[in-house]
């Protein structure tokens, strides 16, 4: 009787200590959310600040043959949302059109810096294990990371072939994430959403 409750015991330990050692699958995409809501946030700030004219009662084709980006697809709705609150209706075709305004990228990305006092985390070989890394040890920390988006755009009036072209249009974020004293941490952004500071 007595072993069978040593036995019972045992496997109770041993099942505690695998369940305690069990770690969840954690995935993650290629992008972090915040790189991308710097980008779109950027975006949207360049598009919007461009100095469009007044198409009320036009119809208006949004060209984004020279655009090279990576979020293009964002962009292009940036754009013609922009348009389209100037009053044009939006059409796919240059033949339906009384105006085409081409879009072009000059920048459309992130940096990121950032400042350690402390000790930074350290990769450590262990041969047959691969490489574990240090805790990272911050009396203080700060990252900072930037958007930038900016926009060329012409305007060619589809009847006469007259190009207008619009002075490029510039739309910036940014996100910094602060660490005081190994624990105590936070954000400060102008991002409409508001990450997570860690």
């Amino acid at each position: 009787m007595k072993s069978a409750v040593k036995i019972t015991a045992l496997a109770a330990v041993l099942a505690l200590g695998a369940s305690s050692c069990m770690t969840p699958e954690i995935t993650k995409t290629g992008r972090s959310g915040v790189e991308q809501l710097l980008i779109s946030t950027s975006a949207d700030r360049a598009t919007s600040g461009a100095q469009l004219p007044d198409f009320t009662g036009k119809k208006v084709m949004v060209d984004v043959s020279n655009l090279d980006a990576t979020d293009k697809p964002y962009v292009v709705l940036a754009t013609e949302a922009a348009v389209a609150k100037k009053g044009a209706t939006i059409v796919s075709k240059a033949e339906e059109a009384d105006f085409v305004v081409a879009v072009a990228s000059g920048a459309l990305a992130t940096d990121q810096d950032s400042y350690l006092i402390g000790i930074p985390a350290i990769p450590i070989p262990i041969p047959g294990a691969g490489t574990v890394s240090t805790p990272e040890l911050a009396l203080f920390k700060k990252l900072t990371q930037n958007g930038v988006a900016k926009f060329a755009a012409n305007i060619r009036e589809v009847k006469t072939g007259k190009v207008n072209p619009l002075d490029s249009s510039l739309g910036t974020s940014y996100m910094n994430r602060w660490k005081l004293f190994f624990i105590i941490s936070w954000s400060t952004s102008d991002l409409p959403e508001k990450p997570k500071a860690y």
